[in-house]
């Protein structure tokens, strides 16, 4: 699904690329960014809708999703405030580069480097973090049908090339349905309009 939504994404830039006239940049890249949203929660509708969720399953696993949520907000904004504070070091460096002919060096880049690997570990920390929570809630609330119709739903060679699906297990496959579908940061919204709906039974 998700290269039906690359290709999908392509049609749209060439048809909003024969409108541009009529739209400034700004506006252009707003409307095309919600039109890829909606495909995007089309998509992940394919691949919630069939779990067969209760309300009351919805309003379990919620909590967990909306504390990942917040994780990754916290993880963004202490990015933000760490590239605030290295930007100084970088662009006098560049101005000297430019102004005095003084290369930046190894040193920085290294350092750089360094400080970018730290912040890259800390986000897939946080985000190993974020899946366990919603797998306990997921093992919780589930039954095994729900839970084996979760770990069937992907096809992880498709999504990820070069991974060894033949050495996945159930738990690695609920796992991937986590990192990819409900993890989405566009699936919470998606979850609690259907929470709100008629579409899904109470219990």
């Amino acid at each position: 699904m998700k290269n039906l939504t690359r290709a999908l994404f392509c049609v749209v830039l060439a048809a909003s690329a024969s409108v541009a006239f009529t739209q400034g940049p700004a506006e252009q890249a707003a409307a095309s960014d919600k039109v890829i949203d909606h495909i995007r929660q089309a998509d992940l509708l394919n691949h919630i809708l069939p779990i067969l969720w209760t309300k009351a399953q919805l309003n379990a696993i919620l909590p967990s999703i909306e504390k990942a949520r917040q994780n990754v907000r916290k993880v963004h904004d202490n990015e933000y405030h760490k590239l605030m504070d290295l930007d100084p070091k970088v662009t006098a460096a560049v101005d000297k580069a430019l102004n005095d002919g003084q290369v930046p060096g190894r040193d920085l880049l290294k350092s750089i480097n360094d400080q970018l690997r730290s912040l890259t570990m800390t986000r897939q920390a946080m985000g190993g973090l974020n899946e366990s929570g919603v797998y306990d809630a997921i093992v919780a609330n589930l039954n095994n049908g729900q839970k084996k119709a979760m770990a069937n739903d992907l096809d992880p060679a498709s999504v990820t090339p070069g991974i060894k699906v033949e050495t996945m297990s159930d738990e690695d496959r609920i796992r991937f349905y986590i990192r990819n579908i409900l993890l989405d940061p566009l699936a919470y919204d998606l979850l609690v309009k259907m929470l709100r709906s008629s579409a899904v039974q109470e219990k």
